[in-house]
């Protein structure tokens, strides 16, 4: 989680930079104006691709601990399956 913190606390720092650097710089209000929206559509985009990234990610362990699961749960059941065998095949002797 900690690495989650830092990654949100770097986007939010070059976004604020990025904005105040725009603010004060010596241009036309319009000028301002456009190079906001041009990089806050960047960075828009920029976040929906890591977005997307996490996302996929994120799906690929789900899918891993789905299978996992599924792998402990047959050897449980194999191992249940045993016990059973073993322990009907003692109390018929």
């Amino acid at each position: 989680m900690k690495s989650k913190e830092i990654a949100i606390a770097l986007l939010a720092g070059i976004a604020a930079g990025a904005v105040i650097g725009i603010l004060f710089a010596p241009e036309a209000g319009s000028e301002t104006r456009t190079k906001i929206k041009d990089r806050t559509g960047k960075i828009g985009d920029f976040l929906k691709r890591k977005t997307d990234e996490l996302r996929g990610a994120a799906d690929d362990l789900a899918d891993q601990a789905h299978d996992l699961v599924d792998k402990v749960s047959n050897k449980v059941d194999g191992a249940a399956d045993k016990v059973d065998y073993a322990t009907n095949k003692s109390t018929k002797n």
